[in-house]
């Protein structure tokens, strides 16, 4: 009786915290007579009870003549979004559900559905006084200042935050979708944000909003700690707020450079490309001129 109670406590909870933009996904693919073959996949958080019930809201809001799959296998427990399952099986779109790498595609559009969290006013006010926090030693007239953010949080409190600081930071806008299939891509892209023609610089700010276990925040640490001042990590279940120093960037340069050390001490190599989905992916796998 136990094991049923929290099973059900449980179940309510997931589906009480999901908040997705069926709608406009819908309309989307159901306009594109192009798509009548449609693979869903689940990022790791949704691989649980809720994923029949997304799947089920999805299906019913697209037209009768789209077929639907689940795609597992390979793509489950990764940020990537899985081409090559959603090729064996000749699909025309990809729906990502969750949280993704936003590595880019070459062959298959993808539609990026997100869990958009709401929040209260009392928390926007907060998440703002914490961004004021980072940023009142900064000159904010020389330097950069980009903001990233969680894909759960994009809806209301980025455009809360906008309305507050305006130009004051460059935000990095999450491309959203890849429908239709013909669209122009932006090139000017970092980790599927759009930089908006900026670029991350020495002497430039960081601020992200999101979970401490985020990729895009490790990629953020690992790759620009050391270029520039700081990175403030502002978490968004209780916006508290921290500076990861470059210590921690550190550590991943040291074994960086051990690895690096040991290639050189070897006489064969092995070449392990660990992407789902990669532009040229099968250039790089077949280049042998080496």
């Amino acid at each position: 009786l136990i094991s049923i109670l929290y099973f059900l406590f449980y179940f309510y909870f997931i589906m009480s915290n999901l908040n997705f933009n069926y709608e406009d996904l819908a309309q989307a693919i159901n306009q594109n007579k192009e798509l009548n073959f449609i693979a869903v996949q689940f990022a790791k958080e949704f691989q649980n009870e809720a994923q029949i019930e997304i799947f089920e809201k999805i299906s019913s809001k697209l037209n009768e003549e789209k077929t639907v799959y689940i795609i597992g296998d390979t793509s489950y427990g990764s940020c990537c979004c899985d081409e090559i399952t959603a090729e064996h099986l000749d699909c025309d779109i990809i729906i990502r559900v969750g949280s993704s790498c936003f590595t880019r595609n070459t062959h298959i559009p993808i539609y990026f559905l997100f869990n958009n969290l709401n929040y209260s006013d009392q928390e926007k006010d907060s998440c703002i006084n914490k961004i004021n926090e980072s940023i009142k030693n900064i000159d904010i007239t020389k330097e950069n200042i980009f903001l990233f953010y969680n894909e759960q949080t994009q809806l209301n409190l980025i455009s809360k935050i906008k309305e507050n600081f305006k130009e004051k930071l460059i935000y990095t806008d999450i491309e959203n979708d890849e429908i239709p299939i013909n669209k122009q891509k932006n090139d000017n892209l970092l980790y599927g944000r759009n930089m908006h023609n900026k670029n991350i610089e020495k002497d430039s700010n960081i601020i992200y909003i999101g979970k401490r276990s985020d990729y895009i925040l490790d990629e953020l640490i690992h790759r620009y700690i050391n270029k520039i001042k700081s990175i403030n990590f502002i978490d968004m279940n209780n916006f508290e707020i921290e500076n990861i120093a470059a210590a921690e960037g550190n550590t991943f340069l040291y074994k960086r450079f051990n690895l690096i050390q040991k290639a050189k001490e070897a006489s064969t190599f092995g070449i392990l490309v660990g992407s789902l989905s990669l532009p040229n992916l099968n250039d790089i796998i077949y280049f042998t001129d080496i």
